[in-house]
């Protein structure tokens, strides 16, 4: 398989953009596109994404621009995952509503927004579970209560191009729904050569995915606070090759030095906005096929 050239220019500009930003402690995004336009190579801003909600490994294939734009959100995700403890693979759905009028401030700084009632929601056959959101507080501060999140994992009984639908019977504010929509292509990872990150070498990968474009999205460890994962960097790359060859340049902008593994996440969307009687913003539907698999770093 070739590999996709990037312009040393290209490179040159994105890391002097990047040790530029760095003195902040929240880099904001940039992006850049290589000379042959099949990658789109852009960082992550957490910030505003925390607003919305700290993405995990079921979801951080789905965080980040343009989904942080959206306070109200249907999310339909197929997951298969490769950590050296075990391999494992599910259906998750969450829906979430927020309300924008009732931001949750703490120290001058909006942390998120309450969020609505929906009712009871229906992902085709199977009802998602209604529960209580809570947001943690700065200390001294105690947990608060923040409406109502939807949820719902399943096992791996997934359809790439089948017809689905969210349905809600409505509650409050916000009215009943019924909205189509099609399920992602399929995304499987078939091999990474090498298996681990190295900057003296690049990273080749290869995948079976027939969506027009895929989603790379490169997460470093979370702090011992969060014990999670925050997204650094982000692929965007036109599918025509079944794979991509990573650079050993775009490697060594990854903060390898302080994290010794990151996690991969490669998607296949489907995305589009809608509207709901009562609901006063657009709604983000998105629907995607997620294949996490962690690389650990050598020298």
């Amino acid at each position: 398989m070739n590999a996709v050239k990037i312009s040393l220019t290209s490179i040159f500009l994105f890391a002097l953009s990047l040790f530029l930003t760095t003195g902040c402690q929240k880099p904001g995004p940039i992006e850049i596109q290589d000379d042959s336009n099949l990658i789109n190579m852009k960082t992550v801003e957490t910030a505003k994404d925390s607003v919305f909600g700290n993405p995990g490994v079921d979801t951080i294939g789905i965080s980040g621009s343009p989904n942080f734009e959206y306070y109200g959100k249907l999310i339909f995700t197929a997951i298969r995952y490769d950590l050296p403890a075990k391999r494992d693979s599910f259906l998750n759905a969450e829906v979430l509503l927020l309300d924008k009028s009732k931001p949750i401030i703490r120290n001058g700084r909006t942390l998120t927004y309450s969020s609505l009632d929906a009712g009871s929601v229906v992902l085709n056959i199977d009802t998602l579970q209604k529960l209580e959101r809570r947001i943690g507080l700065p200390f001294p501060s105690k947990d608060t209560s923040a409406g109502f999140i939807y949820h719902f994992k399943g096992p791996y009984t997934y359809s790439p191009g089948a017809s689905c639908s969210w349905k809600g019977t409505g509650a409050g504010l916000v009215g009943a729904f019924e909205i189509p929509f099609t399920s992602a292509a399929a995304m499987n990872v078939l091999n990474i050569s090498p298996t681990y990150i190295s900057v003296t070498e690049p990273l080749t990968i290869t995948w079976a995915c027939n969506n027009p474009t895929v989603n790379i999205t490169i997460s470093r460890q979370g702090n011992q606070v969060q014990r999670g994962w925050e997204p650094v960097m982000q692929l965007q790359v036109r599918n025509t090759k079944a794979g991509v060859t990573i650079p050993q340049k775009i490697l060594e902008m990854l903060p390898v030095r302080h994290y010794q593994q990151f996690l991969f996440t490669f998607s296949s969307d489907i995305r589009f906005t809608t509207r709901v009687s009562g609901y006063p913003d657009d709604i983000m539907v998105h629907c995607a096929s997620i294949h996490n698999v962690l690389l650990s770093v050598r020298p």
